[in-house]
């Protein structure tokens, strides 16, 4: 390959520097070129902003323009608006704001009757309504005159408002007109608003009313509806930019509703308990309207035995699980000791009399009237106290073989006990236990030994 010569060399180089400097030269002059033009926007704008603004005069709190003021100054132009958007002076662009989105179609940069067309183009063809187990009907724009129409005023009030708003994404929705004598006509046609119709889809059925505590006739099963209501919701939903309606399940009625009025009567009477430890129990409607079986149209009958299983449940396992104590191990502080010890149970505490209640349960529940009572017990707690034991008790330590009897709090009896022996399975139970009689002058012998004495004697 030949070599470059010396000359060529340096006139490339010096080439070289040159192209650098002046492509240097040419990115500083677009960049002073730049901020000058940004310059002079700038103060044009603050200029002309001066001029306008020397034009108006306040007066006790208002306005006026001297008259001959300028609303456009070098491409700038200048509006006055009330607090409430209203355009009181100066004109707007013809076309909206870019971001500006009417009835989901994007309107940017659009003019008023470009808006127009487009949203007439793009209008709904129908109007849907959802019924019961969606079921859809579907109305034809021409069935109701369901078009956009005369909106081209809408529009200009529309674009007023973007222009005036700050938001960045600028959403709006122009309502479709309808005519309402022909919607109802249309709605009379319906095959879902016939008499016929509804009768043959309806069935009635039952349910409870938490609320009123009894059973009512539901809606649940019901095809029924009032015209005037399928109307409105579809006024409302046209009013609201949607073009579909869902009737809800609270429009459908109940025809000839039945009243249940000997079911109801019968779970109308509640019984409240007064449980120990201040708590409280009803037992009402809520759970009574269980405990009558549906038939197979679902409707409520009674059923005596099925009443008195129920009763005899209730008794038996939920208001004798909320009462009874018995059984139950209790925390006891021993007398000179710092803790607090267990006790397994013994036979103290509340137990329900469950034929007793039985029989009073029934009773109250026929009675027609509502009754505030504390269960029928067998046994009750004498004191809410010392978990339940009260501060009147004896105290007996099987191990240190020791008796203390309080009264009120009150030590009054303290002395050495003997219990029974362990290891001839006469031991002394543990636990808490009603004290069931009292007997005096008793007098205990021990084992006698070879001479017949004695070995110990209480009295």
């Amino acid at each position: 390959m030949k070599q470059m010569t010396i000359k060529k060399k340096i006139t490339l180089w010096y080439t070289g520097i040159i192209a650098v400097v002046l492509g240097t030269i040419l990115v500083l002059v677009l960049l002073f070129v730049d901020k000058v033009g940004i310059s002079a926007t700038e103060e044009e704008i603050i200029a002309a902003v001066t001029g306008f603004s020397s034009n108006i005069n306040f007066q006790d709190d208002s306005f006026y323009l001297d008259g001959d003021t300028e609303f456009y100054d070098n491409g700038i132009m200048f509006c006055i608006y009330d607090k409430n958007g209203r355009l009181l002076y100066g004109t707007i662009p013809a076309q909206f704001p870019e971001e500006t989105i009417i009835n989901g179609l994007d309107c940017s940069e659009l003019t008023i009757d470009d808006a127009t067309q487009l949203l007439k183009l793009k209008q709904n063809e129908e109007f849907i309504i959802i019924l019961k187990n969606n079921d859809i009907v579907s109305l034809k724009a021409h069935d109701f005159d369901y078009c956009l129409n005369d909106i081209e005023p809408k529009l200009e009030e529309m674009k007023d408002k973007a222009w005036n708003s700050k938001a960045q994404k600028r959403e709006y929705q122009v309502v479709y007109s309808y005519n309402e004598t022909m919607l109802e006509n249309k709605i009379d046609s319906l095959e879902q608003m016939s008499e016929e119709y509804m009768k043959d889809k309806s069935k009635s059925s039952c349910s409870y009313s938490q609320e009123e505590k009894k059973f009512i006739a539901s809606n649940k099963d019901s095809y029924y509806l009032d015209k005037k209501d399928v109307i409105d919701a579809i006024k409302n939903a046209i009013a609201a930019g949607e073009n579909t309606a869902t009737i809800g399940d609270e429009l459908y009625k109940v025809e000839d509703p039945k009243d249940y009025l000997e079911d109801n009567n019968r779970i109308s009477t509640y019984v409240e308990y007064l449980l120990p430890n201040g708590k409280k129990y009803k037992l009402d409607a809520d759970i009574l309207h269980l405990w009558l079986p549906l038939d197979d149209e679902g409707e409520p009958y009674f059923d005596d035995e099925i009443w008195k299983q129920n009763v005899e449940e209730f008794v038996s396992n939920e208001l004798k699980s909320l009462v009874d104590t018995t059984g139950k191990v209790r925390s006891f502080k021993p007398t000179d000791e710092k803790k607090s010890v267990d006790v397994n149970p013994g036979n103290y505490g509340y137990r329900i009399d469950v034929k007793a209640e039985l029989l009073q349960l029934t009773q109250d529940l026929s009675s027609g009237k509502n009754v505030i009572r504390k269960p029928v017990y067998e046994n009750e707690e004498v004191s809410s106290e010392n978990d339940g034991i009260g501060n009147s008790y004896v105290e007996i330590d099987l191990t240190r073989q020791h008796v203390w009897v309080y009264i009120d709090g009150e030590l009054k009896i303290e002395t050495d006990c003997v219990t029974g022996d362990v290891n001839k399975k006469y031991e002394t139970p543990t636990g808490v236990y009603y004290l069931n009689y009292k007997r005096k002058g008793k007098t205990l012998v021990g084992e006698k030994d070879k001479n017949g004495t004695a070995a110990m004697t209480c009295c």
